[in-house]
């Protein structure tokens, strides 16, 4: 495999040669993906005797463009992943923290034909059809980017204004489509290179992306532009717990060493408010919430707490 670096002067130069920014970002973009992903780990108990603990891992991955690189004759503009992470057992006795790495590393690159968008990963060194933007309504929609499931098509075909610029947002349906929307410029709603319908056991959510620095597309909080609101890397709190999640209903919060929040709000997947407890209704570190009345799917929980803001994703069944 032969693998040249670009300059960032030839890449201006040949770029409006590989789509418009609107179809596929060509500049400084970056993604931000949560995984949930079901987890046994052995551990040592407070005797130091090794036992099983069942739980969850919730990953952060960042996705961001870099340089563009020729490999193998094709031009490709790379992407770049670094990630971080918490293990949190069903019971909640266990918590394990996962640092982000030292440095991102160069997973794959993107290159745009037409109103198609391919994906070139870098562990396989395979490309693949990740997007095509040409879709009409009532076509099939390719299996390379619905995890090989046949038989979804595209049903409707919006446009919206997304981050000033007007977008194509293509409604899918079919069987274990769970995440059945892509858009064009920004991807689908479990990632830029996630398939559609990845499966029961480990989610995927986009919950931001952003081109410059600047939020583009929002599905939480962590991108919801809310004057009451700012998220800040505020490193005097720590982090807050839920258990179980995901859950049939029944929630616990526990807070840890965090002050009363002054509110806890639950947004449904497009940043809705579905749910919100205020301050004077928690008594003590541990809050609990029935929220069986919510349909099953992702949410992020938002806890406003003194100067910043956490997020945490939680998965209804």
């Amino acid at each position: 495999m032969n693998r040249i670096t670009l300059t960032a002067a030839f890449f201006f130069f040949i770029s409006t040669n590989y789509g418009q920014q609107n179809l596929w970002p060509q500049e400084e973009a970056e993604w931000i993906v949560e995984r949930i992903t079901p987890l046994t780990l052995i551990v040592d108990d407070s005797a130091g005797e090794a036992s099983v603990s069942n739980g969850f891992l919730t990953s952060t991955i960042y996705y961001s463009l870099g340089s563009p690189e020729l490999i193998d004759g094709i031009l490709y503009t790379t992407v770049h992943q670094n990630q971080e992470g918490i293990y949190v057992s069903d019971s909640g006795d266990h918590v394990i923290e996962y640092p982000l790495n030292n440095a991102s590393e160069m997973v794959g690159g993107f290159r745009v034909q037409g109103e198609e968008v391919f994906y070139w990963n870098s562990y396989t060194e395979e490309e693949s059809l990740l997007f095509d933007f040409g879709l009409q309504v009532g076509d099939s929609v390719p299996v390379s980017f619905t995890n090989q499931l046949e038989n979804r098509v595209v049903t409707s075909i919006d446009m919206q204004m997304i981050g000033g610029v007007s977008r194509e947002v293509f409604n899918l349906s079919g069987p274990g489509l769970f995440g059945n929307q892509i858009i064009s410029g920004i991807g689908s709603l479990f990632g830029p290179m996630q398939e559609i319908g990845v499966g029961y056991e480990t989610s995927f959510e986009l919950v931001c992306f952003s081109v410059n620095g600047h939020v583009v597309f929002p599905l939480s909080s962590e991108c919801v532009d809310d004057s009451t609101l700012s998220v800040q890397d505020d490193h005097s709190t720590s982090a807050v717990i839920l258990y179980p999640n995901p859950t049939d209903g029944r929630l616990v919060i526990d807070l840890g060493a965090n002050a009363a929040p002054k509110s806890i709000r639950i947004l449904d997947a497009v940043g809705g408010l579905v749910g919100e407890k205020l301050s004077h209704e928690f008594y003590g570190p541990h809050v609990e919430w029935d929220l069986s009345h919510l349909a099953s799917g992702s949410y992020i929980l938002v806890f406003e707490l003194g100067g910043s803001v956490q997020t945490t994703q939680l998965l209804i069944h």
